[in-house]
């Protein structure tokens, strides 16, 4: 908490404080919101925080914040990776197959 707290104080220290935080991760929702206490914020209310990941429902930290995102974005990790040992068999098979890209689209998703 004190650490993200540090990295926010100049921000913090305006006049014109941030309205909504977006963490590059969901587990670091948690003391970030505990931060933005120490400066007088209720998240939620005075202040909004975004996660990454979809995963902040298996935070533990949660129960000790009582606050969850307002939103997170989901990169849909496991179907990048199914999408992904799809390829590696194909390629087995036909090692002359074309290099392709796939996308897989993230997906915003409000809490």
């Amino acid at each position: 908490t004190r650490f993200y707290a540090g990295m926010m104080v100049e921000h913090m220290q305006c006049a014109e404080k941030p309205q909504a935080i977006m963490a590059t991760t969901d587990s670091d929702v948690f003391p970030i919101a505990e931060a933005c206490r120490l400066f007088g914020l209720t998240p939620g209310e005075d202040i909004d925080i975004v996660g990454y990941d979809n995963n902040w429902q298996d935070a533990p930290e949660l129960a000790q914040t009582g606050y969850k995102p307002l939103a997170t974005a989901d990169k849909h990790n496991f179907k990048a990776g199914e999408t992904m040992v799809k390829l590696l068999r194909q390629r087995q098979q036909n090692p002359q197959m074309p290099l392709q890209t796939v996308y897989i689209s993230p997906e915003i998703i409000l809490t």
